[in-house]
């Protein structure tokens, strides 16, 4: 087979370096500058494709979930304790030149993606050399494939920005559940089919639109204060 050449006759880029580029990133970030990685705690190991960035964030996560802090000492004794081998040339490779980021949630993000992308490639790979096996059954591998497809849509699709929005994987102390608001999702989702960020945000949305919120307080997302004297029986 011809190699697919992209735009131009280019060759297309290598996925796997730029997802390496991103997971670096964000792992050198976090490494750096500990409160970052309250920016990207829905991150888990599963999503890094380099094994180093995948074994550096699962202690470092590991520090997260019991609430503490780190620095490179620290994560370099733990990789040590665990038999990753030359641990601080790991952790030079993996923070040289990275700077702390104001848009370190975006690349996380993009780290699950990319991810997600790689693993779509590598079962698309395995498909093509099942399909090249004639021996190998026809409508199992496609039925398998729709599954895998299906799976990888619903993946991307909790993939998104929205995700800040979702329970966190790494969350060190979830707030307790407030009973309107859980009786309102409810409620919704008898009728209507949403993912979780939508379900919190109509909730909200119904929540404030019902008076909940005590009368005194100024800020609502119905309207917007264009005058320096706050309307009379405005919500």
């Amino acid at each position: 087979m011809t190699n697919v050449k992209g735009k131009r006759g280019q060759e297309p880029p290598d996925l796997w370096q730029i997802a390496f580029d991103d997971e670096r990133r964000v792992v050198g970030a976090c490494l750096l500058f500990p409160p970052q990685m309250s920016e990207c705690r829905f991150l888990a190991p599963t999503h890094f494709t380099n094994s180093d960035c995948r074994t550096v964030w699962s202690v470092m996560a590991e520090f997260y979930k019991q609430g503490g802090s780190w620095d490179l000492a620290s994560v370099a004794s733990d990789l040590a304790h665990r038999g990753a081998p030359e641990p601080e040339s790991m952790l030079a490779r993996l923070t040289e030149g990275v700077l702390a980021s104001n848009a370190i949630e975006r690349a996380a993000v993009k780290v699950r993606q990319m991810s997600l992308r790689c693993r779509l490639l590598k079962e698309l790979e395995n498909l093509r050399q099942s399909l090249m096996d004639p021996v190998n059954d026809l409508d199992q591998n496609l039925r398998s494939t729709r599954r895998a497809m299906e799976r990888f849509a619903a993946e991307s699709e909790n993939s998104q920005p929205d995700l800040a929005l979702n329970c966190p994987l790494l969350a060190k102390s979830p707030e307790p559940p407030c009973q309107v608001l859980d009786e309102i999702a409810a409620f919704i989702q008898k009728f209507v089919i949403l993912n979780a960020s939508e379900v919190q945000v109509i909730s909200l949305w119904i929540a404030h639109t019902i008076h909940t919120v005590p009368s005194h307080v100024q800020v609502s997302p119905l309207r917007l204060k264009l005058s320096s004297r706050p309307p009379n029986n405005s919500t």
